[in-house]
């Protein structure tokens, strides 16, 4: 390879940049051209001020010799084959934007609400949102879409109301919490699972409507059986306290309850654990044979004459076969490797103690010896009543375990934001808390302070959703103000835009959730993930950026209170895939009173790359 570079300036004082390169190859080749901000260039002539080059469709150039960014029509790809539901507040923004542009004034109180955002923008940064209204404009047709919802952008000329955002929104948010809560979007409408009854021709003790599991905590009578050395911490009664060790640290000292225990009991006489599940939250059932829609959950107190039978919403296993061979036979699978699903929603009027839980459904299996109600195996639940106590999140520390590929091309630049948001009691949401922090110069192996508040619960609350979302992005420091500049922008627009439909949005969506019986979590990491995904949707149009941490979070009080109360014991490692399918890996770290504290890594494969954010939950009030 030879190359030549020369600088040049016309009679007007334009500077010209020319570099020619030949290459003789015929395998990959990667052309990296050194930072000129950064250091001095050995072999050329071109001057400093020359323009530095964007990326395919970015608006932001990219820096000189800084990292390589994928293409838009990369993220654009990407973006359409990982989000299953578009992202409604990312159109949206899109289309208020092209309107401002082209001069129309505010139709309604929703562009009244946002139209600020843009006419408060600098010359600079105007351009940079035309620039991101032309790049969706000039998408290709099979992309322009990607991650984003067509139905508000099919009339360039169309206001956007605040009624038609808050429905689309909405199914955006329930069709969010089907998947979360259930795995598939299509669970809001119910169906049955598979007829996997046998006339067992005699006596036969064994539950065949079984659940296996509650609120993902495995049962005692599992199937197949579970040793108790495999059990995993959550699963079994115990007690724990704090005692301070001979290093100086205090540590959760727990013990395994045996005996009288509070529901059912697990080998050697260990107990099996009885979640707390406060008024009017929901619980989720996976089992075998829930092959019934008209199913129903029966409740009845172990002490006193409190009882209930609701309605389940029932998600029946389509995928798992309904035989397998054994042994040269054909046998039925009925174990727990079949997933069938059904929640409900806990009685607002229930009062508090332990409670017997066990399905019941009509029997249509084509075997009269089970009677006309099948019933199945009983568990237990705890109801308590709904946690008064009140909690922040801060983000302590972001470390990079190993920054993007290649680390030969320069250190990472990262731009990190937090939205975080309180579950009413009515239904709606709080205002968004926001916190964006940017990082520049991080290498493997460093980290960065934060230590900085990223929620806040200032008022009575159900529960608390959180996006986490996180680019590398390297451009010249010339542009870099403009940058931030339109990102933060951009989540000014996200906060007008949630508080003109907060109330709306999520009493709705409350209210058809609360029907189908989507436990809080779900619904609370489903309006994260609408969050995250209308940031990743805009950015992936506009800037030379690449994904490198995204995460949708959320609790309701009662996860919280046991993520902070040091009588229950601290789960393990937990892995999930991220809105955007990168790989995220919880970790807890430590317990003490009123506090926990964990880290959670961040792998993108596309990146090569390894970030970590390290947060503590505290117990304010």
């Amino acid at each position: 390879m030879t190359k030549d570079a020369r600088g040049s300036r016309d009679p007007n004082g334009t500077t010209h940049c020319r570099v020619d390169i030949h290459i003789e190859n015929k395998g990959d080749v990667h052309v990296h051209a050194c930072c000129a901000e950064d250091k001095e260039p050995a072999d050329t002539e071109c001057p400093s001020d020359c323009a530095p080059p964007r990326t395919e469709g970015a608006c932001i150039p990219l820096g000189l010799g800084c990292k390589p960014k994928q293409s838009r029509a990369q993220k654009l790809e990407r973006l359409r084959s990982r989000s299953s539901v578009p992202s409604a507040l990312a159109a949206s923004f899109f289309q208020t934007a092209r309107r401002h542009l082209a001069g129309a004034s505010a139709a309604n109180d929703f562009e009244a609400a946002v139209f600020p955002v843009f006419a408060g923008m600098s010359p600079s940064v105007r351009g940079v949102l035309a620039c991101a209204v032309d790049s969706y404009e000039t998408t290709p047709a099979d992309l322009r879409d990607a991650g984003l919802d067509p139905s508000i952008l099919a009339d360039p000329t169309k206001p956007v109301d605040t009624a038609t955002l808050t429905a689309a929104v909405v199914r955006e948010i329930t069709l969010r919490a089907a998947e979360t809560a259930f795995g598939d979007v299509t669970a809001l409408e119910e169906r049955p699972g598979l007829n996997r009854f046998f006339d067992p021709g005699g006596e036969f003790f064994e539950a065949q409507l079984q659940i296996c599991r509650v609120n993902d905590l495995r049962t005692a009578t599992h199937r197949p059986p579970i040793p108790l050395g495999d059990r995993l911490p959550g699963e079994i009664q115990q007690s724990c306290t704090l005692i301070l060790g001979s290093d100086g640290v205090i540590r959760q000292n727990c013990s395994v309850q045996t005996g009288n225990c509070p529901g059912n009991e697990l080998l050697d006489s260990v107990c099996a654990r009885v979640p707390d599940i406060a008024n009017g939250d929901s619980v989720m059932l996976s089992g075998v044979n829930f092959m019934n829609i008209d199913m129903k959950v029966r409740l009845k107190a172990r002490v006193g004459a409190g009882s209930a039978e609701v309605d389940a919403h029932v998600f029946g296993d389509l995928t798992t076969p309904l035989n397998e061979e054994v042994g040269g036979q054909t046998v039925l699978i009925r174990d727990c490797r079949v997933k069938d699903q059904a929640s409900f929603v806990v009685p607002d009027d229930l009062p508090p103690g332990i409670y017997e839980l066990q399905l019941a459904m009509p029997n249509t299996t084509g075997f009269p010896i089970f009677g006309p109600t099948v019933l199945s195996n009983s568990e237990f639940i705890n109801i308590v009543p709904p946690a008064t106590a009140r909690f922040q999140i801060v983000a302590e520390r972001m470390r990079a375990r190993q920054e993007t590929s290649p680390q030969s091309f320069g250190s990472d630049e990262v731009a990190l934001t937090f939205l975080a948001a309180e579950l009413l009691a009515d239904g709606s949401t709080g205002s968004l808390q926001k916190l964006t922090k940017r990082f520049g110069d991080v290498d493997s192996g460093e980290n960065r302070t934060i230590d900085q508040p990223i929620f806040i619960q200032s008022q009575p609350a159900l529960g608390m959703a959180m996006s986490v979302v996180g680019f590398e992005v390297d451009s010249e420091r010339a542009f870099r103000e403009q940058l931030n500049d339109f990102q933060d922008a951009f989540v000014d627009y996200l906060s007008r835009a949630w508080e003109k439909l907060k109330e709306a949005l999520t009493t709705g969506a409350g209210a058809a959730i609360k029907v189908l019986g989507f436990i809080k979590g779900a619904v609370a990491i489903a309006i994260a993930a609408v969050i995250g995904i209308a940031i990743i949707a805009v950015i992936a149009r506009w800037a030379p950026a690449d994904l490198i941490m995204d995460d949708a979070i959320g609790f309701s009080v009662i996860e919280f209170a046991e993520l902070t109360n040091v009588d229950v014991p601290t789960g393990g490692i937990t892995q999930h895939q991220s809105p955007q399918d990168l790989e995220v890996v919880v970790t807890p770290l430590d317990k003490t009173a009123l506090t926990y504290r964990e880290f959670r890594e961040y792998v993108a494969d596309d990146e090569d790359s390894r970030y970590e954010v390290y947060l503590r939950y505290n117990r304010i009030a």
